[in-house]
């Protein structure tokens, strides 16, 4: 299981301050996806919010078919 720390990422040409979910830390360029996922829990339960994650497969608007 991985887990959820802060790290930058590139995400269509801007680097941000991240929820990222890696083991390890993530090269400068690294393709991501955006999703919602638990980053913790409070006394009311699981905290949610972005985080990114190595992108599977590489996708440019137009591809889909």
């Amino acid at each position: 299981m991985s887990t959820v720390r802060g790290a930058y990422v590139d995400l269509d040409g801007a680097r941000f301050l991240a929820h990222v979910d890696t083991d390890e830390a993530l090269a400068p360029n690294t393709p991501v996806e955006l999703r919602v996922g638990a980053i913790g829990e409070d006394d009311t339960g699981p905290l949610s919010s972005y985080i990114v994650t190595e992108a599977s497969e590489v996708t440019t608007p137009g591809d889909a078919q």
